[in-house]
This record gives C-alpha cells, sequence and structure tokens, in this order.
C-alpha cells in the first residue's frame, strides 16, 4: 500500500467520510497532479525551445474555453498528455506559418464564445465517478 493509499485511508478513519465521498477526494488529487504534471512539462519544454510567452498566452486565452465547455477528456492520463501537447504545439507553430486579420480572430473568438454559450458543456460518459465494485465469494 503507498504513503497515498495510507493518508487516504488515515483521513476516512480521521473525519468519517464515507466511501463515495473519498472516491471524490481520490479523484479530485489526481486530476489536479495531472494537469499540474503536464502543465510543468509544457513550460519546461516550450520555455527551453523559446515559445514560453506564446505558450502562456495561449494556455489563458483557451482556459475560458474549457472551463465552459468541460473541455477535452480521454481515458487515459498519456492519451490526453499527448494530445494536449500536440493541441499546444500545432496552434503555436501554425501562429508562425500565417496569421488571420485581426477583424477574422475577433470574428473567430465572438463565434466560439457564442457556439459555447448555446452548446457547452457537453457531458462525456466515462468522467464520471462510479465506486468500484466487489464481488464476494
Amino acid at each position: 500500500m503507498s504513503v497515498y493509499d495510507k493518508s487516504l485511508e488515515q483521513i476516512q478513519s480521521s473525519y468519517q467520510f464515507t466511501d463515495l465521498e473519498m472516491a471524490k477526494m481520490d479523484y479530485t488529487l489526481k486530476v489536479f497532479a495531472y494537469e499540474l504534471s503536464k502543465l510543468v512539462f509544457f513550460f519546461v519544454f516550450f520555455a527551453v525551445i523559446g515559445k514560453f510567452s506564446e505558450f502562456a498566452v495561449c494556455l489563458v486565452a483557451l482556459l475560458p474555453f474549457r472551463w465552459i465547455s468541460g473541455g477535452i477528456h480521454l481515458k487515459h492520463y498519456w492519451s490526453c498528455f499527448i494530445f494536449s501537447f500536440c493541441f499546444f504545439a500545432v496552434i503555436l507553430f501554425m501562429g508562425e506559418m500565417f496569421t488571420l486579420p485581426l477583424y477574422a480572430q475577433i470574428s473567430l473568438f465572438v463565434l466560439s464564445n457564442l457556439l459555447l454559450f448555446f452548446i457547452g458543456p457537453v457531458p462525456v460518459s466515462y468522467t464520471h465517478l462510479t465506486l468500484p465494485t466487489t464481488s464476494r465469494v
């Protein structure tokens, strides 16, 4: 049993949390850890290649879209990591290839916000928390 699991057991026994509450806490802690690990890698990588400020602006600009829409969810950490990395890399490197006129940028921004307002967030079936079932022998 890991230190993490022992800590969760200690918290549950100290505060009498239910299994569902502990599962939610476990899920939340893992989500924060996964997001933090991705961000640290991305910050370091884009700083090393000289794109830190562009990445930071892109991240800040896209965060509201992610919060409102619910984001894109993949089933595994590494598939999410690779998708997120490719997503930001494509955006940053395509910005070097061509730039839209300011009126087109503003129009796309407004249109995106309107679409999110009317259709977001979209729930994803496998992100809902379920307790593991136990079988009796």
